[in-house]
C-alpha cells in the first residue's frame, strides 16, 4: 500500500521526524494527518478535514487550480499572526513580503526592501485569515516559469477549495506549525488509489 510504504520509507530516516499526509478524496476534499516519530514509530498528532485545489490534484501548470501530487519538503513556517512557537524558522509577514510570479523571481519569496521590484505576485499581507499561519513547500524548486508557484499549506477560508494550496482550519494549522521540524515531508496523493501506485514513482514527484 502506498501510504504504508511511505511510512516505512521514512521510519529509518533520522532527519525526518514528521509526516503530513494529504489524502485526496475527490472534488476539493482531503483528509490531513500529521504524524510524529517516536522511537521509530509513527504517532498521529492530529487528523482533520482539509481542502485542496478547486480542480483537485495533479498540478501541471500555473493557474490550473490543482494542488501538486507527490512528496514535498516544508521549507519554512510563516504567518501574518505572531510566531505561535514554531520549531522551524518562522517568517512574520509584513507589507514588504511577496511571493513572486514574475519571470525574474518566479516562485520565490521576496522582500522588496532588499529586492526592489514591482512585483505582480501574491502580496502575502493581503491574505489575512488564509495566511494567518502557513508553511512554504518546495514545489517547483527549479523555479521554472509557468510550472506553478506559491504552493503553501495555510488556514482554510470561506470557500471549500483553494487555488492549488492545501488548507486546514486555523486551530489545526497553528498546531501543525508548533509541531513540525526541519525536513518534514508533505505527501499528497489519492486516498483510495494507493494499491495501484508505484511508491518510487511518487517519491520522485518533487518538482
Amino acid at each position: 500500500m502506498f501510504w504504508q510504504a511511505c511510512m516505512e520509507q521514512y521510519r529509518a530516516d533520522d532527519q525526518v521526524r514528521n509526516l503530513i499526509f494529504v489524502k485526496y478524496k475527490g472534488g476539493s476534499s482531503a483528509k490531513v494527518i500529521l504524524y510524529e516519530k517516536e522511537e521509530a514509530h509513527w504517532k498521529v498528532v492530529l487528523s482533520v478535514k482539509g481542502c485542496v485545489g478547486k480542480s483537485g490534484i495533479g498540478k501541471q501548470k500555473e493557474g490550473d487550480q490543482k494542488t501538486p501530487s507527490g512528496i514535498y519538503t516544508v521549507t519554512q513556517a510563516f504567518g501574518i499572526c505572531p510566531d505561535p512557537g514554531a520549531e522551524i524558522p518562522y517568517l512574520q509577514v509584513t507589507k514588504d513580503h511577496y511571493w513572486c510570479s514574475d519571470a525574474a523571481y518566479y516562485n520565490r519569496l521576496i522582500d522588496i526592501r532588499q529586492c526592489p521590484h514591482q512585483c505582480r505576485g501574491e502580496h502575502l499581507a493581503d491574505y489575512a485569515g488564509l495566511y494567518d499561519y502557513g508553511l512554504f513547500l518546495d514545489y517547483n524548486r527549479e523555479c521554472k516559469p509557468g510550472r506553478g508557484s506559491a504552493i503553501f499549506m495555510h488556514c482554510i477560508g470561506e470557500k471549500n477549495y483553494t487555488a492549488g494550496c492545501i488548507a486546514v482550519p486555523k486551530k489545526q494549522m497553528r498546531e501543525i506549525i508548533k509541531c513540525v521540524h526541519r525536513e518534514t515531508k508533505i505527501v499528497i496523493f489519492y486516498d483510495l488509489f494507493y494499491n495501484r501506485v508505484d511508491w518510487n514513482q511518487q517519491a520522485d514527484k518533487r518538482n
